[in-house]
C-alpha cells in the first residue's frame, strides 16, 4: 500500500516537471525573442509549453489559391526572363558598337606594320557581337 502512495506521489511530481516555462520579448532590434530565461528589466510574457502536446492540424491550401500561386510564379519568371534578353540584346549592341569603333581606329590608311593580328581580331569581334 505504501509503495502504491509512493509511485502516485512520483507520477504527479512527474507530470508537473513536463510543463516547461518559456519566456517571450522583443529585444532592441525589434525581433521576438524565446528562452527559459527571462531576461533583467524587461516586460516578459510566459507561455507554457507541453512536452508531447497536440497541435492543430495545419489547412491544406485551397486549389483556386494554390493555382494563383502558381500562375503568379509563371508570370514572375516570364517577366524576369524578359528582362535578361532585353538586357543581353542591349549588351550585345553596346559590344558591336565598341567593336566596331576598335575596328575603324585599327583600319585607318597609315597604319604601321604589325596590326595585321589586331585588325583581324578586330574583324572577328564585329562579325562576333554585330553578325556582319
Amino acid at each position: 500500500m505504501r509503495k502504491d502512495i509512493v509511485i502516485a506521489a512520483l507520477l504527479l511530481a512527474a507530470c508537473g516537471m513536463a510543463q516547461a516555462e518559456v519566456y517571450k520579448w522583443v529585444d532592441a532590434n525589434g525581433r521576438v525573442v524565446f528562452s527559459d530565461q527571462p531576461p533583467p528589466g524587461k516586460k516578459v510574457d510566459k507561455i507554457k509549453v507541453y512536452p508531447g502536446g497536440v497541435q492543430a492540424p495545419r489547412q491544406a491550401a485551397s486549389a483556386p489559391a494554390a493555382a494563383q500561386g502558381a500562375a503568379g510564379l509563371d508570370a514572375d519568371v516570364k517577366a524576369l526572363n524578359e528582362r535578361i534578353e532585353k538586357h543581353n540584346r542591349d549588351v550585345k549592341a553596346q559590344n558591336c558598337k565598341t567593336a566596331q569603333a576598335n575596328l575603324a581606329a585599327l583600319d585607318r590608311p597609315g597604319a604601321k606594320a604589325g596590326r595585321e593580328d589586331m585588325l583581324k581580331r578586330a574583324r572577328e569581334e564585329v562579325q562576333i557581337w554585330c553578325g556582319k
